[in-house]
Formats: structure tokens, C-alpha cells, sequence
């Protein structure tokens, strides 16, 4: 928006930017380096400096400067807070022996990329997104793999229960077990972890455990500075916060109410962002979550309120099959406008249901 406009990018992790979408893809070795880092254009980098392994400990507000990790303190004439999220981590006995890992950053998958060669039985919490991702990609090594999911289904924010089955049968076939409505209450180890026991009292052995139950808003820098905050830092349709010269977007930022962790309502924030920065205003207001998924290589889409959440009065829905292809389809309408749909297996026409659905547009 600014070409001229000088600018000075922090971020905490000692590497260049990179993909973190295509961190599992990274962990299965279907990516290389190259397709992984987003290095800037190089037509904008001239007036931007890259300050990579350098931690913002402070924001003066007041004085319009923060203060890294090495002591140097930068003005600023506007402050853009892009942090993020971390892995939640749920307090479980023995959650700290050796062997415990997240998956989350770079530095996370290289570690587990390291242990997988050294693990028998490797077990993953959490049923979502990561967590499949995470036991696809430590599975290369002829690892006994196991998914532990408390909730009643696999993606169970994206997924109903029929889509989830299917998906689930696809995931064990390729040799991932699967545990649904059941979570570990303790972490057994001297050192390093040996085991887990369920709540229902089951005992699974393994050597390696993969915590990827959800995430966070990464609030503790604006909560630190005074910003207004709930779940996320709060901003207004601008991307501002309760401070006028300072935005946030992503996964930190909390829009009338709604924190979205997913890569497109980011990128559409930091558009908005951008233009109040250079004096053409925009308005966010609101994306509709859609997720366009390969999971386990079997391709997932939805899109809506979908899900865990459907609430079965808010519209018609109609479902599609085809079971010996593995393809499940199904479509929510509302007052004659598609507003949702969920999708595993190939299904040519997604993009073109994106659009529908985000330009609200009438069906028959």
C-alpha cells in the first residue's frame, strides 16, 4: 500500500518466515525447504528490516517504542501485533517428562523429526486438524501411531458425525489407531514418558507423546501493554485496538467476539489493516470460516455452521453418497441461500460453494 514506507518486522523464532500451514507436510517429507519458507517479494523488501530471533519484551505506549530481547529500543509510528497463537497444553500429571512434545512451530516438527526415528509407539492428543497431521507425518518411520480424541468425533468442529466416520475409517486404514471419547488422565514415566492411562482406565505403552489439543491466542505482549482483551486482542472493524496506533491480525486478534484460527480471515484482517494504515479506510466484517483440508491425503472441506455446533432448526440440509468412491457431501440452506457444507472426499466444486456462500447468493 506504502511501498516507501519503512518498516521493521520482528519474530521471535530464529528462522526466515515460513508456511506453518505446511509444517505437517514439512514433518512427512513431502515439502522441501524452498516450498516451505515465504520469503518477502523481492519488489517491497528494500525499505523493510528483518529482525528474525529477536522477542518484543515491552510496548511503551506512551512513548510509542517497544524494547526487544537484545535491549534495543524502536519507535514506532504504528504498531501491527501479529503474535499469534501457542499450543494449549492441558495440565495432566506428567505432562513434563522427557518425550513430551508439541506440534506447532518449526522448531517443534524438526524436534519431532529427530525423535521419530528413535520411536516405537508414538501417541497423539487431539483429533483435530494437527493432531491427524501430526500422526501422518510420524507414521513414515513404521511408527505404531495412535490419535486419542475426548470429543464424540475426528474434527468434530469441521465435521457431523457421518462425515467424521468416514474420515475415521480412511484414517485407520492406513494403519493409525484411532480412540474417540476418551482422554488421558495421566502420563506414566521415570524421566521420560512410558505410557499413558485413559480415563476409562486403559493403559496404551509408548515412547514419544504428541500434545495437539487446540490452541491459544498469544495475548500476553498487548495484556502486558494494557490493550483491551477477551480471548484475543480486541479490535474494531479497522483492526485497531483500545490504542488507535496500534492493529492486530490473525489468530491474537478477537473480532466482535469471534477469534478465527484459520490462514484466509488473517490474510483478509491484514488487508484491512493496511489500507486504515495508508489512509484508505476498510472495513472487516467478519469472514465465514472455511476450511479446505488434506487430511491424512483424504480431502476435507467445510464451510458454515457446520460441524459439532449445527444447530438442526437453522436451515434444510441435504446429504450426498456415494460409498464405494468414499465421498460424502452435504449442504445446509437457508431461507433459499446455501450457508454451509461439508465435504470428504473429492469434490470438484468447492470453490465454486465458497463463493456461494460468501456472497450470500439464492439457490434452487
Amino acid at each position: 500500500r506504502m511501498p516507501d514506507q519503512s518498516l521493521v518486522i520482528y519474530g521471535d523464532e530464529q528462522h526466515p518466515p515460513y508456511n506453518r500451514v505446511r509444517l505437517s507436510s514439512w514433518l512427512a517429507g513431502e515439502v522441501d525447504w524452498d516450498e516451505l519458507t515465504q520469503p518477502l517479494d523481492p519488489d517491497h523488501a528494500g525499505q523493510v528490516e528483518q529482525r528474525f530471533g529477536y522477542r518484543i519484551l515491552d510496548v511503551d505506549r506512551d512513548a510509542g517504542t517497544v524494547t526487544d530481547s537484545r535491549g534495543r529500543i524502536q519507535p514506532y509510528g504504528r504498531l501491527v501485533l501479529a503474535t499469534g497463537s501457542k499450543p494449549f497444553v492441558p495440565q495432566i500429571p506428567g505432562i513434563d517428562l522427557q518425550g513430551v512434545f508439541t506440534f506447532r512451530d518449526l522448531n517443534d516438527v524438526n524436534s519431532l523429526m529427530a525423535r521419530r526415528a528413535r520411536s516405537h509407539r508414538t501417541v497423539v492428543i487431539g483429533g483435530g486438524l494437527l493432531g491427524l497431521e501430526a500422526a501422518r507425518g510420524m507414521q513414515r518411520a513404521n511408527t505404531q501411531v495412535t490419535v486419542l480424541e475426548h470429543a464424540d468425533r475426528l474434527l468434530g468442529r469441521q465435521l457431523d458425525e457421518d462425515a467424521s466416520a468416514l474420515l475415521q475409517e480412511q484414517v485407520e486404514a492406513l494403519g493409525i489407531d484411532v480412540v474417540i471419547g476418551d482422554g488421558v488422565a495421566l502420563i506414566s514415566g521415570e524421566g521420560r514418558v512410558s505410557g499413558v492411562r485413559l480415563r476409562s482406565g486403559r493403559e496404551l505403552p509408548c515412547d514419544t507423546l504428541i500434545v495437539a489439543a487446540g490452541i491459544r491466542p498469544n495475548i500476553s505482549l498487548a495484556r502486558a501493554a494494557r490493550l483491551a482483551y477477551g480471548r484475543g486482542i480486541q479490535v474494531d472493524d479497522a483492526m485497531r485496538t483500545s490504542d488507535p496506533r496500534i492493529y492486530a491480525v490473525g489468530e491474537c486478534a478477537e473480532h466482535r467476539g469471534q477469534v478465527y484460527g484459520l490462514v484466509a480471515p488473517g490474510l483478509e484482517q491484514a488487508a484491512v489493516a493496511a489500507s486504515d494504515i495508508a489512509g484508505q479506510p476498510g472495513r472487516y466484517t467478519g469472514s465465514v470460516a472455511a476450511s479446505r483440508l488434506k487430511v491424512v491425503g483424504t480431502q476435507v472441506f467445510s464451510m458454515g455452521p457446520m460441524g459439532a455446533g449445527e444447530d438442526p432448526l437453522y436451515g434444510r440440509t441435504f446429504v450426498y453418497r456415494d460409498e464405494a468412491d468414499a465421498v460424502y457431501r452435504k449442504i445446509l440452506v437457508r431461507r433459499h441461500r446455501l450457508v454451509g457444507t461439508i465435504g470428504v472426499g473429492e469434490w470438484p466444486e468447492t470453490v465454486r460453494l465458497q463463493t456461494t456462500i460468501g456472497r450470500s447468493e439464492m439457490i434452487w
